[in-house]
């Protein structure tokens, strides 16, 4: 309450789960971001004036299909973390109803950079890039031929930023997709990553996870018709610049 009458824009970004870490406890999955987002709302209850824009998922809470996937397509998702991104979806759009709030959702498509630091269980990138530094072999879920849309994070700030200079009507959602609109494999990362560093990465395939979608790749069409954004970053550059900083930054 302090805070929000001197903020122009409030961005929700904080997640506490993955689709693996969730995926046989959806009581997690309430209590870690589900029910902490309605506590926020509750707040912001008071402050319908001030844009709320909410960080969702485009690569869980869509049908798996080799077409890219638009925001009007269907939302089906296969992991209890995706199920949670679109019931906080449907809460923020009863707030828009109710108290005539602002909302965005922006469904960003697997985000990567610098910065991101090593995880298990989360993140391809800054996990590929870790067992190649530690010179350990990296679990892969499947054969390694799932496909995901990568976004560099500085693309996706650059969206970020873009929306808080936009005006939007109060009791209004706008939904907007933030990918690079192409797909690559697990396989194609690891070989980049190969690539970039000039090492090898070994690889020890595991049986693949019931709440992994085959193939997501997001149609980013309307942000860069209503918004004039899109991805500037091409996947091996952004690479690249991920390689450097983990080199940089191994411990």
């Amino acid at each position: 309450h302090q805070l929000l009458p001197h903020c122009r824009v409030v961005f929700h970004l904080a997640s506490d789960s993955t689709p693996g870490s969730t995926a046989t406890q959806p009581a997690l999955e309430a209590s870690a971001n589900l029910l902490p987002t309605l506590r926020m709302l509750e707040v912001m209850q008071s402050y319908p004036q001030i844009p709320l824009v909410y960080a969702s998922s485009g690569g869980a809470t869509y049908e798996s299909t080799e077409t890219a996937r638009s925001e009007a397509s269907p939302l089906a998702p296969l992991s209890y973390y995706g199920a949670g991104k679109v019931a906080i979806e449907r809460f923020l759009h009863a707030y828009t109803h109710q108290f005539r709030g602002k909302v965005v959702v922006l469904r960003p498509s697997n985000l990567y950079g610098p910065g991101q630091a090593f995880k298990k269980g989360f993140g391809i990138v800054p996990t590929a890039f870790h067992h190649l530094l530690a010179g350990s072999p990296m679990e892969i879920w499947g054969d390694g031929k799932i496909v995901r849309d990568y976004l560099y994070i500085e693309d996706f700030t650059r969206l970020c930023a873009t929306i808080i200079d936009r005006e939007f009507a109060p009791g209004s959602i706008a939904v907007y997709n933030a990918g690079s609109g192409v797909g690559s494999s697990i396989n194609t990362i690891c070989a980049l990553a190969e690539e970039i560093s000039g090492m090898k990465l070994a690889r020890q395939f595991r049986h693949g996870r019931t709440v992994d979608s085959p193939s997501i790749v997001l149609d980013c069409e309307k942000a860069r018709r209503e918004l004039g954004w899109n991805a500037g970053v091409s996947l091996e550059s952004g690479m690249k610049f991920t390689w450097d900083w983990h080199r940089q930054n191994a411990t």
